[in-house]
């Protein structure tokens, strides 16, 4: 079987003629040995790729060795390609023993959350990377991801895990802004994901990135 039918086979509960092999994240220290990678910069999909304050498309992690998403995908023979799009999560991050950990979240209170403004999910432009990456895989390459939050955990990392135990007993009104601000802007941005025909959604929480 090509890649893209074994992983759909197993998908529809049917039995492949071997064990699809999918990652949904690479660490960048390991992915940069594999590919012999030295010069740091933006992982690349193929031919865009966009990072800004409002929203981030492209294959994690998000910076890292400047290499093709395609590239990874052949070095470690994985049988899909994936692309994200995920909105900021506000998180305060800290650097320990190399890795970047979550130390506490940037809104604190529902004016925080009032500021919060993000970019119109049916602008058509937003899905440019990701109709490039189906076009360019669809027919012949591996099978193509897209992958996005689901709301929750954008909204949990954006007050910082104490501040969300705390707001759960005195201050729900804030979690349900943040809740309704990310679920209902992917809910939207999930009917043009859609239409794009992308093999499967890898629907997840949470993300640090």
């Amino acid at each position: 079987m090509r890649l893209r039918e074994c992983l759909l086979t197993a998908l529809a509960n049917q039995e492949p003629d071997s064990v699809p092999f999918v990652e949904s994240v690479v660490e960048e220290s390991v992915a940069v040995k594999l590919l012999g990678k030295k010069e740091a910069g933006p992982v690349v999909p193929p031919g865009h790729w966009l990072k800004s304050n409002t929203l981030r498309i492209g294959l994690r992690p998000p910076s890292g060795a400047s290499y093709y998403a395609i590239e990874l995908v052949n070095n470690l023979a994985l049988d899909a390609v994936g692309i994200h799009l995920y909105l900021p999560n506000f998180s305060i991050n800290r650097e320990v023993g190399g890795r970047s950990m979550v130390v506490g979240g940037a809104i604190d209170s529902r004016a925080d959350a009032e500021k919060i403004k993000f970019p119109d999910p049916d602008a058509p432009e937003l899905y440019e990377p990701l109709r490039l990456l189906v076009e360019t895989y669809a027919s012949t390459g591996p099978a193509c991801i897209c992958r996005i939050p689901l709301g929750a955990g954008p909204a949990i990392l954006g007050l910082g895990f104490e501040r969300f135990a705390l707001a759960l007993y005195d201050d729900r009104t804030l979690l349900e802004k943040l809740f309704d601000l990310y679920a209902i802007w992917y809910a939207r941005v999930m009917r043009h994901i859609d239409a794009l025909e992308f093999d499967f959604i890898w629907r997840s929480d949470i993300d640090i990135g």
